[in-house]
């Protein structure tokens, strides 16, 4: 008899912790890019650290949820009549508290923002992808702090089937490309960056690749690897064609040099495709 009560004495403690009407926790939570493990629920107020956060919320349609961005987020236009809390590595830690965002989205690089952010007690997720897959992810993960993931799961199937429909149409072209960042230093891009990856996706060869990052090209190494194809954003094309040496390379002869907007290029956002479609066509 004592078992028996015993054991429908522990039964009713389960049942009344199944039926119980106490509070519940209703938090959600995700791990953002820095494995960190980010609180996700009802966020209505967000401040974007970075142009690319910026852009994957606008393609998502909740540019009524951003209350904070750089001076750099200017995609596309109505952003730029969201209040600006600084650039990308120099914020304004009052103004962002003041816009009492539910969360700040950042990037990589901006470890010691990141850090003050917590500091105050405001809610950070950092995003920070290093490959075009890995932008897919983290439009997919915004989505899912904004609770549209069905927009999101959209977007990126767009994207992906866009990606799909350029490399059906690429061909080893065996040509190669240098990408001109900075005319003052030769600046150009290495191994491991978005313009590396989208130059050998269009089937040619990024001759800045034999180093990560960016880096400084010699003048002497740019005349030995004489490129076929010159990418530039700025400056003027005619600044380019006088500089020394540059009437020997073979993408001045040719007439192989291409201005593009390098927003679309460097920025891991849902723009990354268009870089790669003007790229592609330049190439192929």
């Amino acid at each position: 008899m004592k078992k028996i009560l015993a054991i429908c004495g522990i039964i009713a403690l389960l049942l009344t912790g199944c039926f119980s009407s106490g509070e519940t926790d209703d938090s959600e939570s995700i791990i953002d890019d820095a494995g960190r493990e980010v609180n996700v629920s009802d966020i209505e107020r967000v401040v974007s650290l970075a142009p690319s956060n910026s852009e994957i919320i606008a393609s998502l349609g909740q540019i009524d949820k951003l209350v904070g961005r750089t001076d750099f987020c200017n995609y596309p236009e109505e952003i730029m009549e969201i209040p600006s809390v600084g650039n990308a590595f120099e914020v304004n830690y009052e103004k962002i508290l003041a816009l009492n965002p539910d969360l700040v989205i950042t990037m990589g690089e901006q470890d010691e923002i990141v850090q003050r952010l917590e500091e105050m007690d405001i809610d950070v997720m950092v995003v920070n992808p290093s490959s075009i897959d890995e932008v897919f992810e983290g439009i997919e993960k915004v989505a899912q702090v904004l609770e549209v993931e069905e927009k999101g799961d959209e977007v990126v199937a767009n994207l992906k089937e866009e990606k799909q429909n350029i490399l059906d149409e690429v061909e080893e072209s065996g040509q190669t490309v240098f990408v001109l960042l900075d005319s003052t230093a030769l600046y150009t891009v290495g191994s491991n960056t978005f313009y590396d990856e989208i130059i050998q996706l269009t089937g040619a060869t990024n001759v800045g690749s034999e180093r990560e990052g960016y880096w400084e090209m010699s003048q002497e190494k740019l005349l030995e690897v004489d490129p076929d194809i010159i990418i530039y954003s700025w400056p003027p094309e005619d600044e380019l064609t006088n500089l020394p040496g540059w009437q020997e390379l073979t993408a001045v002869k040719d007439d192989n040099i291409y201005q593009i907007d390098d927003d679309v290029t460097s920025r891991p956002g849902p723009r990354i495709i268009e870089g790669l479609k003007e790229i592609h066509d330049i190439v192929n």
